[in-house]
């Protein structure tokens, strides 16, 4: 039965009671029931249209700044912030001997004062002084920065620096246009990732300290020389940035814990502030750039791998409780620059999850653990990293062949964790509750939840409840109210996909945690506000359209409400707690809300009537899952007169039903069978429905080619059968019960193994119809005497000679039938074809 799953990840389970072979059948033991199961194969989500028609939160998955940073805006022409470089004038030459010449002259220049920004966020320095001068030969015999002292560096080192020279002094050439690809920029790519790599690996096997440090200042000196050079061009050659970036981002990073000791003089301490306002503006500049589309077929898998090459490098700094040695805020750029790409190119997606970047931005979730989480001003930079790091994991989560490796960082959990330090933080909460209600939808993230689940959901009601309370805030910020609903709506999905296959979580979301409380309070407000929209709206068309606009978004969390109430409401303890708190008996009404609302539609959205047909199958599918328990249970009113209110609207509820019968959509009509399946063990609603003509609508359903419908119809008209009148009427039919349920064993008979249950639920329809006797007390003799001719006429007629061997055809075929299906329908089967025969002798 669990194929059969219905909207919105609910489905339902046939009980599995068999009709009792002494033939005692009650509406209150043996008969069929059903109950909205929840499953996660169509989970429902937050509307969002293919066609973008509306996006669900501003900005989101556009090309724009990092949103919560909102650092000031900075041109990517960079030539027109900062003076000229000071230069010695380099001479256009042709000779090899004068290239190496210009490029030993090629300088550096240091900015007198350092950044007054540092490190703070709240800007990057917009102004590099030029100061004095050191310059550096290609040999290595110059004076080095300023230092008061040489030491040697490894001659392989200084080679690939003397070349890295002389590329860089060919592409100062004002005869060389750098604003296309060319063979000179793409030689600096290489011999500056090779001196990279190289200065890398003879670093990790120095073992004096004096000497990693001589290396660390050769790295310094390539960086240094390839910002001037992105720095001081006049344009905006794309191509410049994506040669020198990759290898710049990762020389700057210091991979020592401190700064050379003798590089604590002043002009060398200016000479690293400048160095990280450089690296910033290089980054600030190629984050502009990212925003035209255009420019993604330049962002290559060096320009990631490079990213998450300092990003590693960062967090085990901040793993081991040591302050980051490369600046944030252009980390926060490069953030930026790669989700504006991966946001609209599946080519930078495949780059990113092929070269281990869902790892190393897991590894950014752990920040919140280190020590540089108290310091106030780096958790500001940290938590606007984070907010790009998991906007980046919300795109890479789109595609299922992913998952493996989120399962295998520990996403899910760690994003638990991370909520729990950034309560305040809504934008960073809504990232990772969007990848929540993703992840939480299969099975290996939920179980790294549920490792911890208590823990786990207190944070996510607590984040609730702080959720709610800002939402009435006055005066809140356009975007931040939009923020808070969002992340509401992504938290309650989260829920009811943890609660959708267990029980355990049911259980602590509703009584352990006290979740009950602020799920049945808001559900109470939405469905009050959407019944007084639905059945009072105005007149006057424009106020009308504000309110539908209003109300759009809150149907979006009304819908999650419900679906995680009817989750929640397959436990019998919940279901006992929910139907005798009257908050809930709005659902009723809101249901008949809809259907009268259903032909005022002339000039809606087609967004809302979705969204309306949606919560409607929600509704009836909760109202399933608590009839389930509801049908069971001994009803008598408490002192205070105090009723189960499923069983007090019950009849109210069968009419509402009954319209839904109709519906176009087929998953409506079956949701509102499987509901029949449970309100008709109450006698009184089978009268009602064999009245009105309920019955008969139900009976038609076992015509449509919908099996799912098949299923749920036969339930509801199995329980009817017990009823002596609606068994009457039933058979009375000459097109009507019984030859549909003739219809689908023909069909369906020569396929036993793949339909088992569906016969098994047919021949047990039939069995109530025709075998069992009447055994109630208002049954007169007229009626069994009427009853007996019925069954005669029908057995002795061609359509019942068909019907009769198509049931001994199944019993004559139990052999080659699988053993599952045979442990199904061997008992009703043969006790059918039995009591068929007895009859057909009367």
């Amino acid at each position: 039965m669990d194929t059969f799953v219905a909207r919105n990840g609910i489905s339902y389970v046939i009980s599995e009671v068999y009709l009792s072979v002494s033939l005692a059948f009650s509406l209150n033991a043996d008969s069929f029931s059903l109950q909205a199961r929840a499953s996660l194969t169509k989970p429902s989500r937050p509307f969002t249209p293919l066609s973008n028609r509306r996006t669900l939160l501003h900005r989101d998955d556009n090309r724009s700044v990092p949103s919560v940073p909102r650092l000031p805006r900075q041109s990517h022409r960079v030539s027109k912030e900062h003076p000229p470089i000071h230069r010695e004038n380099l001479p256009s030459s042709t000779t090899s001997t004068e290239k190496a010449s210009a490029s030993a002259s090629y300088t550096s220049t240091y900015s007198d004062k350092s950044d007054e920004t540092g490190r703070d966020g709240t800007g990057c320095n917009d102004s590099i002084d030029s100061g004095s001068e050191h310059e550096i030969s290609s040999s290595g015999e110059g004076e080095k920065r300023g230092l008061d002292h040489d030491v040697p560096a490894p001659v392989s080192l200084n080679m690939m620096l003397s070349a890295l020279y002389e590329q860089l002094s060919l592409l100062d050439d004002p005869d060389i246009d750098v604003r296309s690809p060319s063979a000179q920029l793409l030689e600096l790519r290489k011999i500056a990732s090779e001196f990279t790599q190289a200065s890398l690996v003879e670093m990790a096997a120095q073992r004096s300290e004096h000497e990693k440090d001589n290396i660390q200042r050769l790295r310094y000196e390539a960086c240094d020389i390839m910002l001037r050079l992105t720095l001081s061009k006049d344009n905006d050659s794309m191509e410049v940035f994506m040669s020198t970036f990759p290898s710049i981002i990762q020389l700057c990073t210091n991979t020592i814990d401190e700064m050379p000791a003798a590089d604590h003089s002043i002009n060398v301490c200016h000479s690293y502030d400048e160095r990280e306002s450089n690296v910033i503006c290089v980054a600030k500049a190629l984050f502009s750039l990212s925003k035209d589309a255009g420019n993604d077929r330049l962002f290559s898998v060096h320009y990631a791998e490079s990213i998450l090459s300092v990003t590693n490098v960062v967090s085990d700094r901040l793993g081991q409780n040591c302050e980051p040695t490369f600046p944030l805020k252009a980390l926060l750029y490069a953030f930026g620059t790669l989700k504006n790409v991966a946001n609209t190119d599946e080519k930078m997606q495949h780059i990113l999850a092929t070269s281990g970047a869902i790892g190393t931005f897991a590894k950014t979730l752990l920040w919140s653990k280190s020590s540089g989480w108290k310091n106030q001003i780096l958790k500001t930079e940290l938590v606007h990293c984070l907010i790009q790091t998991t906007s980046l994991l919300r795109t890479l989560i789109q595609k299922k062949r992913h998952l493996r490796q989120f399962d295998h960082a520990q996403v899910s959990q760690r994003l638990c964790d991370l909520a729990a330090c950034c309560g305040d933080q809504i934008e960073l909460l809504t990232n990772i509750f969007r990848i929540l209600s993703n992840l939480t939808l299969h099975e290996p993230s939920r179980a790294q939840i549920n490792g911890k689940a208590c823990d786990n959901i207190a944070i996510f009601l607590k984040i609730l409840r702080h959720c709610v309370r800002q939402q009435d805030v006055p005066d809140q910020d356009t975007n931040d109210r939009q923020l808070v609903h969002v992340t509401i709506v992504r938290v309650v999905v989260t829920l009811g996909n943890l609660s959708a296959g267990n029980d355990r979580n049911r259980e602590i979301i509703y009584f352990e945690c006290d979740g009950h409380e602020i799920l049945l309070r808001s559900l109470r407000t939405l469905l009050q506000q959407l019944i007084e929209y639905l059945n009072h709206k105005s007149d006057n068309l424009k106020e009308e359209t504000n309110a539908h606009d209003i109300m759009t978004d809150k149907l979006d969390l009304l819908i999650r409400l419900v679906r995680l109430l009817a989750n929640l409401s397959i436990n019998s303890s919940i279901s006992a707690e929910v139907t005798a708190d009257k908050r809930i008996v709005e659902l009723v009404e809101c249901l008949q809300a809809i259907q009268l609302d259903a032909g005022r539609r002339e000039y809606e959205e087609e967004l809302k009537c979705q969204q309306l047909d949606e919560l409607m199958l929600n509704i009836v599918s909760c109202i399933t899952n608590l009839s389930y328990h509801s049908c069971g249970r001994k009803y008598r009113e408490d002192a205070l007169g105090n009723q189960d209110w499923i069983y007090a609207y019950r009849l109210k509820v069968t009419s509402l039903l009954g319209r839904t019968l109709a519906d176009v959509n087929d998953e409506a009509v079956m949701e509102a069978a499987r509901a029949f399946g449970n309100f008709t063990r109450w006698e009184d609603v089978v009268a009602v429905t064999a009245s009105n003509g309920i019955l008969n609508d139900i009976t038609q359903l076992l015509c449509s080619e919908n099996l799912g419908i098949v299923h749920a119809a036969c339930g509801a008209l199995m329980n009817a059968a017990l009823c002596s009148k609606a068994r009457l009427l039933l058979i009375g039919n000459p097109s009507g019960c019984l030859q549909a349920c003739e219809a689908v064993l023909l069909q369906k008979g020569q396929e036993a193994d793949e339909y088992a249950d569906l016969i098994a639920n047919v021949c047990k329809t039939i069995f109530n119809l025709l075998c069992v006797p009447f055994d109630s007390e208002d049954v007169t003799q007229h009626d069994e005497s009427v009853f007996q001719e019925a069954v005669c006429r029908f057995l002795t007629s061609e359509s019942g000679e068909t019907l009769t061997n198509a049931i001994q055809m199944l019993e004559h075929a139990e052999n080659s039938m699988s053993e599952r299906t045979r442990s199904i329908l061997q008992p009703i089967v043969s006790h059918l074809n039995t009591k068929l025969g007895e009859l057909g002798k009367n």
